[in-house]
C-alpha cells in the first residue's frame, strides 16, 4: 500500500502542475480520496523503515513528517517525497533507495540469514529476485539466503573441527616437550661416555678390518702365485702339442714334395703359349688359344674377380685367425675366507660409524637445547622445542625459503644454488605469532637481510607465501599446531552458535511469513 500511494502522489504532483487538470481532479469519486488518505496514513507510517535504505545511512533519513536533504547537499524535500518513484535528487539518487527512479541509485539488501548487500537501483522491481531474501521485489521471493549461507556455516564448523585437532596436537607437543626436557636431562649424564664406548667400538673395528685386509692380501697374492703357476703350466702342455702337430704336419709336407718329386715332369708352357692362353680367356675362344675348350676353362684367369662367396671365406678365415689372438675372459678367484671376514666387520664398522654420528647430534642438541637452554624461548609450555632444530622449506616459487627453528633461514634456487642466508635465530614477538631470523648476508646498499615467519594454527606443519616485499627483508606463513590458540577456538565456536542460532529465528521468520501468505489465501478463497 506505500508503494502504491507513493505512485498515486507522483501523479497528483504532475496533474497539479497543469491546470487543465484541475477538473478531471474534482471528479474524483469521494471513495478514491479516501483510499488514497489511507494509503498516505500507511506510507507515513512505514516511513520509520524506509526500503532499501542501507541502516548506516538511516540518521540522514525523517523518522515522520519532515524533510530530507540530498545526500549531495543538492537540495531539500519534504519526507513524503521520499521512495515516491520520483528521482528528486539526480545528484546521488538518494531519495529513493528503495525504487527504480534514480538511475544511479542503491538499494540496500538486508538478507537475512546471510551477509547484507548493495545492489543498483536498477534492479529493483524488474521481477528478478537480485536480493537472497527477495526485499528488491514486490512479487513473492523466496528467501533463499540460508542456502546461500550454508557453506559459510560448513566452513566454519569444518574450521572448529580443525581447530580442535590441531589443539589436541598442540597439547602433544606440549608432552612431547616435557618428556624431551627430561630425556635430555638424563641423557647429559650419560652421552659423554657412550661416545667414548661407541669410538672405542670404531677404532677397535677399524684395526679389525685393516688386519683382515692385510691377511686377505696375503692371500690374494698366493692365490694369484697359484693361479700363475697354473697358467704357466697349461702353456708348457699347449706348447708340447702344438710342437707335436707340428712335427707331424712336417713329416706330412716331406711325403708330399716326395711324391710330387717322383711324379713325370709336364710340358712347360712356352711364352706365345701362355699369351695364347690369357687372350682366350679374355675374348671366351679357345680356339685362339690351340687347346681345348675344356683345359681352358679349368684355369683362372690372372687378375680376375674373385667371387664375393670365396672372399667371404677368405676374411672369415682371417677373422678366425685374429679371434685367435683376443685375451679369454676368466672369472675372477673367489673370495678368501679374510675377505669374506673383512666384509663382515665393514658392515658392522659402518652401522657403529653410523651410530658415532647420531650420538655426536643427540650431544650438540642436548648442549644447544637443554645445556643452553637459558638462550631460548620455546614458547608457553615449551611448546615450540620439538621443533628445535628441524627445517620446513618453502618450494612454491623459483626461490626457496628453508627455515631451521633456532637455527638459521636461508633462500636458494633449486638444487640448492646460490645460498644465501637470511637471517639467524632472534626470537619470538611478543605473542608468538612471528619467528624472526636477523644479522643475515648483507644486502648491497641496504645492510644485513632479514626474514619473519608468521605463525597461523594449523594441524599440518608446513611453510608458505615466501617472498620479498621490501628489498632484502624476506617473510613466509608457516601453519603448526604450536599457534594455536583456545581463545580462537571459543571465538569460532561462539560464532557458529551465534549462525546456528540466527539460522533457527530465521527459518521460523520463513515459516510464519509461508502460514500467514497460506492463511491470507484461503480467507480470499473463501471470500470468493
Amino acid at each position: 500500500l506505500a508503494i502504491i500511494s507513493s505512485h498515486l502522489l507522483v501523479d497528483i504532483r504532475v496533474c497539479t502542475a497543469s491546470p487543465k487538470w484541475h477538473s478531471a481532479l474534482s471528479r474524483m469519486a469521494t471513495t478514491g480520496m479516501l483510499l488514497l488518505l489511507s494509503m498516505v496514513v500507511l506510507a507515513g507510517h512505514a516511513s520509520a523503515q524506509i526500503r532499501g535504505l542501507d541502516p548506516a545511512k538511516a540518521d540522514k533519513y525523517p523518522k515522520g513528517s519532515g524533510s530530507f536533504t540530498c545526500l549531495d547537499g543538492s537540495k531539500t524535500i519534504p519526507a513524503d517525497r521520499v521512495n515516491d518513484n520520483y528521482c528528486d535528487c539526480p545528484g546521488d539518487g538518494s531519495d529513493e533507495p528503495g525504487t527504480s527512479a534514480c538511475y544511479h541509485g542503491t538499494f540496500w539488501c538486508r538478507n537475512r540469514g546471510f551477509e547484507p548487500q548493495t545492489i543498483s537501483s536498477s534492479f529493483v522491481d524488474d521481477g528478478v529476485c537480485d536480493c537472497c531474501d527477495g526485499s528488491d521485489e514486490l512479487t513473492d521471493c523466496p528467501n533463499t539466503c540460508l542456502e546461500k549461507s550454508a557453506h559459510e556455516r560448513q566452513a566454519i564448523r569444518d574450521k572448529v573441527a580443525s581447530y580442535e585437532r590441531a589443539l589436541g596436537m598442540k597439547a602433544h607437543a606440549e608432552g612431547e616437550a616435557a618428556a624431551l626436557q627430561q630425556s635430555w636431562q638424563q641423557r647429559h649424564q650419560t652421552i659423554y661416555s657412550e661416545i667414548d664406548t661407541k669410538e672405542a667400538e670404531v677404532k677397535q673395528l677399524e684395526a679389525e678390518k685393516a688386519r683382515l685386509d692385510a691377511e686377505a692380501e696375503v692371500e690374494k697374492a698366493k692365490q694369484a702365485a697359484e693361479e700363475e703357476e697354473k697358467r704357466k703350466q697349461q702353456e708348457a702342455e699347449q706348447a708340447a702339442a702344438q710342437q707335436q702337430q707340428e712335427q707331424a704336419a712336417g713329416d706330412q709336407a716331406g711325403q708330399a714334395d716326395q711324391a710330387a718329386e717322383d711324379a713325370p715332369a709336364e710340358h712347360e708352357e712356352t711364352p706365345e703359349e701362355r699369351g695364347r692362353r690369357i687372350a682366350s680367356q679374355w675374348t671366351h675362344d679357345p680356339e685362339s688359344a690351340g687347346v681345348p675348350a675344356s683345359d681352358v676353362e679349368g684355369e683362372e684367369p690372372v687378375g680376375e674377380y674373385q667371387p664375393e662367396d670365396e672372399i667371404q671365406h677368405d676374411e672369415h678365415i682371417d677373422d678366425h685367425h685374429v679371434h685367435d689372438h683376443y685375451p679369454t675372459w676368466t672369472p675372477p678367484p673367489p673370495p678368501t675366507p679374510s675377505q669374506l671376514a673383512a666384509n663382515e666387520v665393514s658392515g658392522k664398522l659402518a652401522v657403529a660409524k653410523s651410530g658415532l654420528e647420531d650420538l655426536k647430534q643427540e650431544k650438540s642438541k642436548i648442549e644447544r637445547y637443554w645445556v643452553s637452554r637459558q638462550n631460548f624461548d620455546f614458547g608457553p609450555n615449551n611448546v615450540f622445542l620439538p621443533l628445535a632444530g628441524r627445517c620446513f622449506t618453502d618450494r612454491g616459487s623459483r626461490w626457496h625459503y628453508k627455515a631451521c627453528f633456532f637455527d638459521t633461514a636461508t633462500q636458494s634456487e633449486p638444487h640448492g644454488a646460490n645460498t644465501v642466508t637470511l637471517g639467524v635465530w632472534k626470537g619470538f614477538n611478543k605473542d608468538y605469532t612471528e619467528a624472526i631470523f636477523h644479522n643475515g648476508d648483507l644486502c648491497a646498499g641496504v645492510g644485513q637481510r632479514s626474514f619473519t615467519l608468521k605463525l597461523v594454527c594449523g594441524e599440518e606443519v608446513k611453510i608458505w607465501g615466501g617472498e620479498e616485499p621490501a628489498t632484502c627483508v624476506y617473510t613466509a606463513t608457516m601453519s603448526t599446531p604450536a599457534a594455536c590458540k583456545h581463545d580462537d577456538l571459543n571465538r569460532e565456536q561462539q560464532q557458529l552458535a551465534a549462525l546456528e542460532a540466527f539460522e533457527a529465528e530465521i527459518r521460523a521468520e520463513i515459516e510464519a511469513e509461508r502460514a500467514k501468505k497460506a492463511a491470507a489465501g484461503g480467507s480470499d478463497r473463501s471470500e470468493l
